[in-house]
């Protein structure tokens, strides 16, 4: 694992160890924020920790006194997700990585690249002696991955540059001066449990190893949800023969497409000839239509007939119905979604399936539209609906004079010209940019293909990029 920290450049790299040895899923932040303040108070360095756990850093100028401060700014958390096979621990063990044809990746888990890359870089232009840049403060925020917590809570008197690096980006040579805004919506449905009728069986169904992803970087690319494949069988099956769900389980956060699920239910012995047939006919279908998705298992195992079942199949009809993906595509900016929406995670507890969706969008219209959409579908079912978790989108500023900067350092060190983009994906930046109006802001990062999957990795050769146009950029503000 430490062959990372011999990679180039030596200074990310070795930062970027250390956090993978730090438990930080989102609201486990604790350990990696004490660390990152002995960090800077190891180096001399102005520390501070707000209210709700945001760390700010204070560095002045090296050979650039005159010039304006810039704030430096990544979240801590990580989306934290495994193979139904691991064994891992995110709240004690390490991140375990290695080195895969010109890539880092985890085993069996998130990588936490999303974002400990910018952590590790504004890490290593903190303790750098020679690199020129102006004064920086260095904002390291909180809970990012589950609403934006840490940026939404920041005070207007918290930070005192005007022009911010957000390096949460994931794709090199790639500028963002946009990003979606996002809302959470949270269905329960009740259901009542009758007592198991007689001279059934019971079958455990599991879709497993989806590729899954970003729910919004990803939500476009034709990758299985493992919740709506396993209800979009179960919801079929029960037109060819009468079924009882027993459990239904899937997903594990509303930012990530869901990789698995499992459901167990109950039918007439009868039926069993059919029921595997279907099943299997439903896999062939779901390999045709999800190609990328190489490798995932559609499974059925008979299992222990269980004392109750849910009364009615109300939840599967109701995810059946509800949409999901893409719902509109930017008119003014090509190939690029406007408004998604991702049903991300299922359970059941305390007599109620709770459905855990996350709605996109670039525009307020269509963010608060598609959520009250689907809370308006879910509640025909008698469902309990709450909106939470709502932030805003980051509007696009082609005269920004951070873009033209940046812009012009990517075109001197790469000879070629940056793709300017807006990300379908909830940045910090149109957040902070509300509770600070005169904030110029860009974003950028290097290329971090299937973030929020055990299947992420980093490409070791943009880390090399996007180190350069960091430090050209600092040096050109």
């Amino acid at each position: 694992m430490k062959d990372i920290e011999k990679l180039e450049p030596e200074a990310i790299w070795r930062n970027f160890y250390k956090l993978t040895r730090i438990p930080r899923g989102s609201k486990d932040e604790k350990a990696v924020i004490e660390y990152l303040q002995k960090f800077g108070e190891d180096l001399g360095l102005e520390t501070y920790i707000d209210e709700v756990g945001n760390l700010l850093i204070r560095k002045p100028a090296t050979n650039l006194e005159s010039k304006r401060a810039v704030v430096l700014q990544s979240h801590v958390d990580m989306v934290a997700v495994k193979t139904a096979s691991s064994e891992h621990n995110f709240e004690t063990d390490p991140i375990s990585t290695e080195i895969k044809d010109g890539w880092v990746v985890a085993n069996d888990t998130t990588l936490g690249a999303d974002n400990g890359i910018g952590v590790a870089g504004m890490m290593a232009i903190l303790e750098s002696a020679d690199i020129p840049h102006p004064e920086i403060e260095a904002l390291f925020t909180v809970q990012e991955e589950i609403g934006l917590v840490g940026a939404t809570n920041l005070k207007p008197d918290f930070l005192k540059g005007e022009i911010l690096l957000n390096l949460d980006s994931e794709q090199d040579g790639e500028l963002f001066v946009g990003c979606a805004g996002g809302v959470d919506t949270i269905i329960k449905l009740p259901y009542r449990k009758v007592e198991t009728p007689e001279d059934t069986v019971a079958y455990k169904l599991s879709i497993e190893g989806l590729k899954g992803g970003h729910s919004g970087v990803d939500i476009h690319k034709n990758r299985g949800n493992a919740i709506l494949l396993l209800n979009r069988f179960l919801f079929n099956l029960q037109k060819e023969f009468q079924i009882h769900v027993s459990t239904f389980y899937g997903g594990e956060a509303n930012n990530a497409i869901p990789r698995s699920a499992t459901a167990n239910i109950v039918f007439s012995k009868e039926n069993i000839e059919q029921f595997l047939i279907l099943k299997e006919e439903y896999f062939e279908i779901y390999k045709n239509e999800f190609p990328e998705d190489i490798g995932f298992k559609f499974e059925a195992f008979e299992t222990e007939l269980p004392k109750h079942v849910v009364s009615r199949n109300y939840i599967l009809s109701a995810i059946f119905n509800s949409p999901n993906g893409v719902i509109s595509t930017s008119k003014d900016i090509p190939d690029t979604v406007e408004t998604s929406t991702n049903l991300g995670k299922l359970e059941m507890k305390h007599g109620k399936f709770y459905i855990i969706t996350l709605q996109r969008s670039s525009t307020e219209f269509g963010k608060r539209e598609i959520a009250y959409k689907i809370g308006q579908h879910f509640e025909s079912f008698g469902a309990e609906v709450m909106h939470t978790g709502d932030y805003l989108s980051w509007t696009p500023d082609i005269k920004s004079e951070i873009l033209r900067i940046t812009k012009d350092a990517f075109i001197e060190k790469f000879e070629k010209e940056p793709a300017i983009k807006v990300i379908h994906a909830g940045l910090e930046c149109g957040v902070i940019k509300n509770i600070f109006p005169k904030m110029d802001i860009i974003s950028f990062g290097p290329t971090i293909e299937n973030p929020h999957s055990p299947t992420e990795r980093v490409n070791i050769e943009t880390v090399h990029s996007f180190w350069e146009l960091l430090t050209e950029t600092l040096k050109r503000i």
